[in-house]
């Protein structure tokens, strides 16, 4: 449950130490290594934890150990750039550097900083770039006859024009050329604060410095109750606590209401904070959004060893931060931030009765309460703390955007926007259609289609989705008919020849038999009904794995569906000509086919945050090549029309 950069510190507070990335000492996995540390043990770091690293690059790093510099690597154990980068922020190539590994700011003249080796890696990439332009120019810039048979014309290219040099040694010769040697620029040194923000970006872990040690000047002045220190305070005493967020749960109960639990940690252990209904208008939001929090409470002691908080009240720490040092003085900018604490926050007010779900065992439980079947998946496993599947994805916020949005939003943009133009001559029509959306979740389709005056039901077998189906359809205004069951059983959920739009998005992938599926679907659909299909597309699967550097899981997608090594039954993948022939064949009549998805999971997101609008401008981008087949390949998704 508990993210491993919470585990790494628990192994700190027990004297084991946590030793950084290097390219000539860590391993493909975690290693323990003799340390002077109190335990005289330390774990240090693997290579695979590096964001963006593939199997491959791992293995020539270990092949080619050891290595004397940055472009000694370069050269013998090729990686990408990105991943070149990433190495050199994480430390990596700190002890074959003797880069200093604490303070930062202005060092010696002469001292190489990580700055110098981020300025070698792009001057190297270009030196590789400009050799390889030269090598093509050699190769096709010779005098080859136009005339001739194959043979001759191929004998002409690969030909030199100048006898080889007569070879007078076999020493390896070291190669001293643009790029090789690491200039020192006179930059400052990464300080503490953006060597630990670019180990929690490209590691999830804080490997320099505890994250919340950067505001431990603002936190003493506050009086903030350490960890360790909460077992000294009386009962119902109130106390400032302060740390960057473990979890975030809503479980169930029986009353209906919702329950936040929150955990804290602020380098010297867990703090466990309750949010309860009546402190949850103002300060939900910031819970679930902020990383690292300053939390007022009531101290809850519930045994000689056992205590928590009844959490009053939540802020971000950073805005605090940032609020303190923006006065000219320390005690200017204390009393801005007492004042901050002390100021109320005013909301919407909501609903006076919030809809309790009562199920038939006679169970109570809020919409809000997020547990979820066991196997579903959740979120990328790159996580920072743990949150309960139904707790808002909060990370979105955190993440880098791209033109506005984050990365999740940039795809669902990407596909919500191709499917919407093609479904807006079906549904924009006449009011009060009769729509079933198979596997609608959540609701992200089911609400805006009955938000355009249509009679919407969903089918999930989710309980726990159909609840928050429920609370987004509340909250939206309109009425969606929430079905649980499989598509198995839609006959006995839907009377046959009643509905006049079937929804099937990212369901075909999942089902044990298609053709079964469509049969079923072509049951409960009316004759002339529009059936609109979303599947993923083979074709890109493999293009992205090979770009990944999961060559194997590749080759075994070319023909049909990868097994997916948990037991798990694996996804169908199609093709836009295996998709056609496959609904053609329950009875349909196949209609146009959109590419959804062609560039927005290929474009680095990097690449396009650096100009305003891009994001936008992407999406545009989508919709133009979504009606041209010959982007089909490339899309990461194929979305299918047809009528019965």
């Amino acid at each position: 449950m508990y993210p491993k950069r919470l585990i790494l510190d628990d192994a700190r507070q027990y004297g084991v130490g946590v030793l950084p990335l290097d390219v000539n000492l860590s391993g493909r996995d975690y290693m323990v290594e003799p340390s002077d540390d109190p335990s005289g043990y330390a774990i240090r770091l693997a290579l695979s934890e590096l964001k963006g690293i593939s199997d491959a690059e791992v293995d020539r790093i270990l092949a080619g150990r050891p290595y004397a510099s940055l472009a000694d690597l370069w050269h013998r154990a090729p990686v990408s750039r990105p991943v070149a980068e990433r190495l050199v922020l994480t430390g990596a190539f700190d002890d074959v550097h003797r880069i200093a590994t604490s303070g930062g700011g202005v060092g010696l003249r002469d001292q190489v900083t990580r700055r110098d080796l981020l300025l070698q890696v792009a001057e190297l990439e270009r030196v590789d770039r400009s050799d390889r332009r030269t090598a093509r120019g050699r190769h096709t810039g010779g005098r080859v006859a136009v005339g001739g048979d194959v043979r001759t014309r191929a004998a002409a290219q690969v030909r030199s024009d100048h006898a080889p040099a007569p070879v007078e040694s076999v020493q390896l010769a070291l190669a001293i050329g643009d790029g090789d040697v690491t200039v020192v620029s006179g930059l400052p040194e990464l300080s503490v604060g953006e060597r630990t923000a670019a180990e929690l970006e490209i590691l999830g872990l804080d490997v320099s410095s505890h994250v919340v040690s950067e505001y431990a000047e603002l936190l003493d002045a506050l009086t903030v109750v350490r960890s360790r220190d909460l077992l000294r305070c009386r009962s119902k005493a109130e106390v400032l606590v302060a740390g960057v967020k473990v979890a975030t749960q809503t479980p169930p109960i029986r009353s209906g209401r919702r329950v936040v639990f929150l955990t804290l940690d602020d380098s010297t252990g867990p703090v466990d904070a309750t949010f309860f209904e009546d402190a949850q208008g103002p300060y939900a939001s910031t819970v679930f959004s902020t990383w690292l929090l300053l939390v007022r409470g009531e101290v809850r002691r519930t045994g000689p060893r056992g205590v928590s908080l009844r959490a009053t009240g939540a802020w971000s720490l950073p805005e605090l931060h940032a609020l303190w040092r923006d006065h000219p003085t320390a005690e200017e900018g204390l009393a801005a931030v007492r004042a901050r604490l002390t100021q109320p926050v005013v909301t919407e007010q909501g609903p006076e009765h919030r809809r309790v779900l009562v199920h038939s065992s006679g169970f109570r439980m809020s919409p809000y309460a997020d547990i979820k079947p066991a196997g579903v998946d959740t979120l990328p496993a790159r996580a920072l703390w743990h949150r309960s599947p139904g707790v808002p994805d909060e990370r979105d916020d955190l993440r880098p955007s791209v033109g506005g949005m984050s990365v999740s939003e940039r795809r669902s943009a990407a596909r919500s926007s191709v499917v919407w133009g093609a479904l807006e001559s079906v549904l924009d029509g006449a009011e009060g259609r009769q729509v079933l959306d198979i596997g609608g979740g959540t609701g992200g389709f089911a609400v805006r289609v009955a938000a355009l005056g249509h009679r919407v039901t969903v089918v999930d077998p989710s309980p726990d989705a159909l609840a928050a189906l429920a609370r987004r359809a509340e909250e939206g205004g309109v009425d969606v008919a929430g079905l649980q069951g499989e598509l198995s059983s839609l006959e006995s959920l839907v009377e046959p020849d009643s509905v006049d739009v079937v929804l099937c998005h990212g369901v075909l992938e999942v089902v044990p038999d298609p053709e079964q599926a469509l049969a079923a679907l072509a049951r409960v659909l009316r004759p002339g009904g529009t059936l609109s299909v979303v599947v993923a597309q083979r074709h890109a699967a493999v293009l992205a794995r090979a770009m990944a550097g999961h060559f194997q899981q590749a080759l075994e997608l070319l023909d049909g569906d990868a097994s997916r090594g948990d037991g798990a039954r694996p996804r169908h993948r199609f093709t836009a000509d295996e998709i056609s022939d496959l609904v053609a064949g329950a009875g349909f009549t196949v209609g146009p086919l959109h590419a959804i998805r062609v560039f927005a999971d290929l474009v680095p997101g990097s690449l396009v945050d650096l100009e305003p609008g891009a994001g936008g401008a992407l999406v545009e981008l989508e919709k133009a090549v979504a009606d041209r087949p010959e982007y089909l390949p490339l899309a990461a998704q194929v979305h299918l029309l047809a009528t019965r």
